[in-house]
């Protein structure tokens, strides 16, 4: 995603892209912030999802401090049988068919603390988002009963699993098409938003920069 790219970017932070490659995840402990933002089945990718020695090296990565941060696409890296059980302890789950609408249910949270509630969000209520089954973590944009989140944040030792299920480059203009106002300000706020989850993976160095 250019978004994630240029939230890291704007914030001094060095980005080790990989596109045709799967970063082992032997390697996670080298960074503080791993993003998954693709489809890797789609792409191709071999390995395209966690085996049970990947799970153990990614709950070591996030019980260190580590941040995984999984776009909308991205979410299909657990679709293994040890992913699947694994994001279920992470998560937690949820078993109601009820079909639910995603709202902004913690207004304070730092991290959308920034919207202002008498302006439409039309990305919160994307018929394009793809919420996560959760009884654990913090639904920050999801169902009223919190079982549904397409922002999440889960705790995993001094780390976290953070999942953002909505696509934002749908709401980005193509060059062709002139933005209007409202257009800018639904772009800037969801970088503001991305802004904060990298910033939330680094914080020694935010403190520094205060």
């Amino acid at each position: 995603s250019e978004l994630v790219e240029f939230a890291l970017a704007k914030q001094g932070i060095p980005v080790e892209k990989l596109e045709r490659t799967w970063l082992d995840t032997r390697n996670y402990e080298s960074y503080r912030l791993v993003v998954i933002v693709g489809d890797l089945t789609r792409a191709r990718m071999t390995p395209s999802g966690y085996s049970e020695e990947d799970i153990d090296r990614l709950r070591s990565f996030l019980s260190r401090g580590g941040t995984l941060l999984i776009m909308q696409r991205g979410r299909q890296a657990f679709d293994t049988i040890a992913g699947r059980l694994a994001l279920k302890k992470i998560v937690g789950e949820n078993t109601s068919r009820v079909v639910v609408s995603m709202r902004h249910r913690l207004p304070d949270h730092s991290w959308v603390k920034h919207l202002n509630s008498k302006l439409p969000h039309p990305w919160i209520a994307t018929a394009n988002a793809v919420p996560m089954r959760m009884s654990q973590g913090e639904a920050i944009i999801g169902s009223d009963d919190g079982g549904r989140a397409t922002l999440l944040r889960t705790q995993v030792g001094k780390g976290q699993l953070v999942y953002v299920g909505w696509e934002m480059s749908a709401f980005l203009k193509r060059e062709e098409q002139p933005a209007t106002v409202d257009d800018e300000r639904i772009f800037q706020e969801q970088l503001q938003l991305l802004e904060k989850i990298v910033a939330s993976a680094y914080p020694a160095e935010q403190q520094a920069a205060k």
